[in-house]
């Protein structure tokens, strides 16, 4: 059985459940809390794919059971996203408020008796 240790390159800190992958062998395993994933003796040899959200994907040989360090760099940031409406609102009038939320749920209560107490 071999062992990989999931990090981030620049503290060195664990990555936990990052996603160890092996596409030919149709074989995974998520890293725990330390950031260590265990790869099956079945399982081996063979490429894995090591990926964690944030940072770059890095593929590792695993030939034979050992311990196996893999330090993930950092992804690009992604900008940040304003989200602003298509049109901006309407302004009221000066002097008129809009209904009350109070005022609309009565007009659907009698509406509803309406449809309730048609024949």
């Amino acid at each position: 059985m071999a062992t990989i240790t999931v990090v981030d390159n620049e503290d060195m800190l664990p990555l936990p459940f990052a996603h160890v992958w092996n596409e030919s062998k149709m074989a995974g395993a998520i890293t725990n809390w330390d950031g260590v994933a265990t790869v099956d003796d079945e399982d081996m040899p063979g490429t894995w794919r090591v990926s964690f959200v944030g940072y770059t994907t890095k593929n590792v040989a695993v030939e034979e059971p050992s311990s196996i360090l893999v330090k993930l760099v950092r992804g690009v940031d992604l900008p940040e996203v304003v989200i602003t409406p298509e049109q901006p609102p309407a302004e009221q009038p000066p002097g008129e408020q809009p209904p009350s939320p109070n005022y609309t749920w009565l007009l659907l209560a009698g509406l509803a008796l309406v449809l309730l107490n048609r024949k």
